[in-house]
């Protein structure tokens, strides 16, 4: 309430000022209003220029703003006022003197005197809300700055060798989303991002950076040397700057796993701020954890396939020109092309069996039969297994779904949950245990298990049962497309459309992707965010519509040129409606329906 005297002083000294007019017209309403003005408005500026020594110059300038507003309306009603009160005068007379105004007053001075009263009431009201007004405000700025944000590049990207697929999986606004759900953060005043930025493989980043409004901060020997922790040690110290010359930020976010990161928290916590603390599950220290106030889990984006459904092996059977997921240089050289059984589910069996699934495989005979009722009833056995054989862990911490995935690979070779409408093995768990003592529970911040309905472990989140899913479904063909290799993240039509028509205007010739992005972008007068161009493109690439070169290194540091036979809008979405068909057709063990794929997809018989 300090702050509040200035503005309570000059107010009450207006109001003062003006009854003495009213009541002695021998003094000057208009002298006493301007230094009741006056004392206002030193009052005001006093507080701004207190305000300006410890605030940022953007928000200082904000605030004098709004202070000059409310001020010009402030004049007008002092104008107004003194307009009101010189009638007034006239009114009782200048000439009379003080005598005279102590005799009984007429009819007319009585209402003269009633429409003063009046006038200073409403007068007064209108002042009152005016300052509540304008401290409402003053106190509102301070929110104006609340919460910093610094993302660990480096560990985001598990490093310096991180893979093309990991990049193009990685999106901070899913972040920045995932952070604010904590509801400890108000607007975001800081966000920087540590990295070497020099690194052309980064450059698929750089736009959507620009439009979050992060700072990239240049840290070198992020990817030319083996240095690690040059990222960790700039962050630490732009954090503790920020905690010491920006009183007003209160909740700091670091983006990062690192243990060594508890130490800052600690210290952020002496100068009274919180600590959110945002990492992968696999990659978060557990001491950095103990010591935040807030720990937000975030989808590591190569475990993203963790539980969708493998496709057959002649699917991944692309060559590493035409998928972007597989850009290491010597990926070629190790993959194989077998196709024998085991290779189609995610979990290959092992040389040597561990005790519990060697038990069983001699209880529980294995099938090679892909018909649904068979896989069903097979499966419903591997689940009465896991009852008779694991009751006490189903009772206690649950088994992790990752798990019982494995037992039924090595009991069903060949299954695929999309024989059942689902491309995730964990929607088919769902169906699996409907109607069972058995049920899939998600314990945070991101584990699933199998347990008893009867004893969920604590904060277990039970999942819904779910019925047979049409394998027809637009769901389903989408869920395919982004599952396996090569991967294909398919915008709405209104979007693939705008960047495709570009691109068919435009002919990409020897552009890297993250300029190709950034052109895109503005061309398009940002009506398509950058997420959306980035996915649209590496679609296309997954397709085989452009010639990349030079061969042999990662997708980012390569140039672009769209192939000379695709010259049209039509010829583009024909090419990526063909490659689309080709990954669809053998996940479905069928042909696709025209109906279902126009809906991601329209013929190109159709006009653009």
């Amino acid at each position: 309430m300090r702050n509040q005297q200035w503005l309570t002083v000059g107010v009450s000294t207006l109001i003062a000022g003006t009854v003495v007019s009213v009541v002695l017209p021998s003094v000057k309403p208009v002298a006493v209003i301007a230094a009741s003005t006056a004392g206002a408005m030193g009052g005001l500026l006093l507080i701004s220029s207190q305000k300006a020594q410890s605030s940022a110059s953007k928000k200082t300038a904000l605030l004098n703003e709004h202070a000059t507003n409310e001020l010009a309306r402030l004049g007008e009603l002092l104008e107004r006022n003194n307009a009101e009160l010189v009638v007034l005068k006239e009114h009782f007379g200048q000439g009379e003197s003080k005598t005279e105004l102590t005799t009984l007053p007429d009819e007319k001075t009585v209402n003269t005197l009633a429409k003063s009263k009046n006038l200073l009431k409403q007068n007064s009201n209108e002042l009152i809300a005016l300052k509540e007004q304008i401290y409402h405000w003053i106190r509102s700025e301070d929110k104006l700055e609340k919460t910093a944000i610094f993302y660990d590049v480096e560990n985001l990207l598990k490093g310096y060798s991180f893979s093309q697929g990991m990049l193009a999986n990685l999106s901070l606004k899913e972040i920045i989303n995932a952070i604010r759900q904590t509801g400890k953060i108000e607007q975001i005043a800081v966000q920087r991002a540590y990295a070497n930025w020099s690194d052309s493989r980064l450059k698929i980043m750089r736009g959507e950076i620009n439009e979050l409004g992060i700072d990239p901060i240049q840290v070198f020997g992020f990817s030319r040397e083996p240095v690690k922790n040059a990222a960790d040690i700039q962050l630490a110290i732009d954090a503790i700057d920020l905690a010491y010359v920006r009183s007003s930020i209160k909740v700091f976010a670091i983006v990062s796993g690192d243990g060594g990161f508890s130490a800052l928290a600690k210290k952020l916590h002496e100068y009274g701020k919180i600590v959110i603390g945002c990492a992968y599950q696999n990659a978060a220290s557990k001491t950095f954890q103990a010591v935040c106030d807030d720990f937000v889990w975030i989808t590591d984006p190569d475990e993203e396939e963790r539980y969708r459904a493998d496709l057959p092996a002649s699917i991944n059977k692309q060559s590493d020109r035409s998928d972007p997921q597989n850009d290491k240089p010597d990926n070629s050289a190790k993959r194989t092309t077998s196709s024998l059984p085991n290779e189609q589910v995610s979990v290959k069996q092992p040389d040597r069996l561990s005790p519990r699934y060697a038990r069983l495989l001699t209880q529980v005979e294995a099938i090679t039969s892909k018909l649904p009722d068979d896989v069903m009833k097979k499966t419903q056995e591997i689940l009465n297994w896991y009852i008779q054989e694991c009751g006490s862990d189903l009772s206690k911490s649950g088994i992790t779904l990752s798990n019982v995935q494995q037992a039924i690979s090595y009991v069903i070779p060949e299954f695929r949950p999309i024989q059942f409408g689902f491309a995730k093995f964990i929607e088919y768990m769902q169906y699996a245990c409907k109607g069972s003592e058995l049920c899939i529970t998600r314990l945070p911040p991101s584990k699933v298990v199998l347990t008893f309905r009867s004893s969920i472990p604590n904060n277990g989140e039970v999942l819904p049962d779910l019925d047979v899913r049409e394998i027809h479904s637009v769901e389903t063909y989408r869920s395919i497309l982004k599952s396996g290799s090569p991967v294909y993240r398919l915008p709405s039509l209104e979007e693939l459309y705008a960047v495709a028509a570009w691109m068919s205007e435009h002919p990409i010739y020897q552009t890297d992707l993250g300029t190709t992005i950034e052109n895109i972008v503005t061309a398009l007068n940002d009506s398509v965010s950058t997420e959306t161009v980035k996915l649209t493109l590496l679609s296309f690439v997954a397709a085989g519509m452009f010639v990349r070169e030079p061969d042999g290194v990662q997708l980012s540091e390569q140039k672009l040129s769209l192939r000379d036979d695709i010259r049209s809008l039509q010829d583009i979405i024909s090419v990526l409606r063909e490659a689309v068909i080709q990954k669809l057709t053998p996940a479905l063990s069928s042909t696709t329906e025209e109906e279902i794929l126009r809906q991601i997809l329209p013929d190109t018989t159709n006009t653009y």
